[in-house]
């Protein structure tokens, strides 16, 4: 919920609370009833040092310490984060497990307007995913004259605002070859023929380690047809 270490969190949101310095490289199976002088420290300059020195410290003692200093560092930044949340957004923070799903809470509340299909079912959604691929990032000609050039803005965004199939989706199991292909509108699980002589495939295939291709010749996969 909060992507930030417990010492950047504690300072970030002021707590009494601050998360203090343990050895680690000092914490061993045989280490936890000793008490002496412990010089185990990462990061830790010697004026900073010499502030801890303690001859006799029980490192059983320094343990309980400064796991419950961290439990109540953590305890205060969650109050106070969750107060936040609260007074801007007027949401509660504890009924979401992550950041990005106290996000979606919020634009369901507040900036969604039943215009943007939801995909609530998992079987459809594993289906639709499946007709989701990137776009050719790659440079196949590295060289030419007289080109033109584009720049493509907002496309993603343009995208979502168009016609996508969700709410109402039927199952069509099977389609015969005379189905008029500019009809369909929804994704399917298609054989593509690219011509050999074609200098790239037309469509994408995703291959079993997650590579995607371009291929020539024939193979199988889903497809948003719109």
């Amino acid at each position: 919920m909060l992507n930030s270490s417990l010492e950047k969190l504690g300072y970030n949101f002021d707590v009494d609370t601050k998360k203090s310095i343990f050895p680690h490289e000092f914490a061993k199976s045989n280490t936890l009833f000793y008490k002496g002088d412990i010089k185990f420290y990462s990061d830790l300059n010697y004026t900073e040092y010499y502030k801890l020195k303690v001859d006799n410290l029980s490192f059983k003692d320094k343990a309980l310490k400064y796991m419950s200093i961290d439990i109540n560092c953590l305890y205060e930044v969650l109050i106070k984060a969750a107060t936040s949340f609260f007074m801007k957004y007027n949401i509660q923070m504890l009924e979401y497990k992550i950041i990005s799903g106290l996000s979606y809470g919020l634009f369901l509340r507040d900036y969604f307007d039943k215009n943007i299909p939801l995909i609530n079912t998992p079987s459809m959604y594993q289906y639709i995913k499946q007709g989701y691929y990137g776009g050719i990032t790659e440079v196949y000609i590295t060289s030419g004259k007289d080109l033109y050039y584009y720049v493509v803005n907002y496309l993603y965004p343009y995208v979502t605002l168009q016609a996508m199939p969700g709410i109402q989706c039927t199952k069509e199991n099977l389609l015969w070859r005379g189905t008029f292909i500019n009809n369909l509108f929804g994704f399917y699980y298609c054989e593509i023929i690219t011509p050999n002589d074609l200098y790239i495939g037309l469509l994408p295939h995703r291959t079993n380690d997650g590579s995607l291709l371009f291929l020539l010749g024939k193979w199988r996969g889903w497809y948003f047809s719109e």
